[in-house]
């Protein structure tokens, strides 16, 4: 595989900022164990950012995981839609900071028809796919049986519904383009093979009704105490879930579960967290927006953004505004 452009090397004690769900959870865990990258905040994906000043007061030292981070300078690895067209595409490819295997695998760049093509997976299956890469050998107890019926593996494929898009739902044939993608972008990494073939197995022999139920289960008790996560793809959502200035000890005890189940060491949970407040948007861009966010004056705080679904439906476009004040790069809202 010719190698990307924008394809930045794993690099070892990293500070990252992480999204508050189980896609967002499992890469911090697999990022500290793999890289000892610390985990110094986390996003939900919409209007708020909790971050430890005490551990990063500047966000250019921070990567963002599973959420695309608009400024040019701030490091992101995610999976979304984020290109208007092939030129765009080839532009966002050519920044080291960021990564994301829409941008690497440069099939997917007109967001009227990438929901048919793009990436289908979370980020976590995407970044041990990056690690196996480079040779990096990731140790989980996939087989591990939880009490509700399912095993670690199920949790890891729950994340953003990987498993029913790779097993009954109508996106299966692009989903299987993209596990052989990921198995070769692996260099065919074990973790990555033992995804794709239980997928594979699994199709064998049940059926779309047993997949949802499967799916189900894992929500039912993701929602359930201890948890108590807001959305049965295990996600906490704004300070009245997360806390304010400290993690909810439901958070806590999420974040450990994951790491004592599948036999990976738990990052440092005791945070003095700072709020960063943005204003979360949805809309539809006609030609002069699209243009505009080509040409980079969309708008002077556009901080994130992604195209959630066909251009061609409305609301298609999700962006976060976030006025940031910065004295050297140094935190100051």
């Amino acid at each position: 595989m010719k190698p990307s452009k924008n394809l930045m090397p794993p690099a070892r004690n990293q500070k990252c900022i992480i999204n508050t769900d189980l896609d967002g959870i499992f890469s911090g865990l697999i990022l500290h164990n793999l890289l000892n990258w610390e985990i110094v905040g986390f996003c939900d994906s919409a209007e708020s950012i909790w971050i430890d000043k005490n551990r990063c007061d500047n966000l250019y030292d921070c990567i963002f995981i599973d959420i695309f981070v608009y400024p040019k300078n701030i490091r992101s690895i995610d999976q979304h839609i984020i290109s208007v067209d092939e030129a765009h595409n080839l532009m966002l490819s050519d920044n080291n900071n960021k990564l994301n295997p829409n941008l690497i695998n440069k099939r997917n760049f007109l967001p009227n028809e990438s929901y048919f093509t793009k990436y289908p997976f979370g980020t976590v299956h995407f970044i041990i796919a990056w690690l196996e890469r480079n040779g990096l050998n990731i140790e989980i107890d996939l087989l591990k049986k939880l009490t509700g019926k399912f095993s670690v593996i199920d949790l890891f494929l729950r994340a953003d519904d990987t498993f029913y898009t790779s097993t009954f739902s109508g996106y299966v044939e692009n989903a299987s383009k993209w596990w052989r993608w990921l198995n070769g972008f692996s260099n065919n990494g074990k973790v990555i093979n033992i995804f794709s073939e239980h997928i594979i197995n699994y199709k064998k022999g049940f059926d779309r009704t047993s997949s949802l139920n499967l799916k189900k289960r894992i929500g039912d008790f993701l929602q359930d105490a201890p948890f108590y996560c807001d959305s049965p793809d295990g996600g906490f959502k704004g300070k009245k879930s997360m806390g304010n200035n400290f993690p909810n000890p439901n958070f806590k005890t999420y974040v450990k579960f994951l790491a004592e189940s599948s036999g990976l060491k738990c990052f440092n949970l005791d945070f003095s967290f700072s709020l960063l407040k943005g204003k979360s948007k949805r809309t539809s861009l006609n030609k002069d927006q699209l243009n505009q966010l080509k040409e980079r004056k969309f708008h002077e705080d556009l901080f994130s953004y992604a195209f959630v679904r066909s251009s061609k439906k409305s609301d298609s476009f999700s962006y976060t505004l976030l006025d940031v004040n910065f004295n050297r790069g140094r935190l100051k809202q």
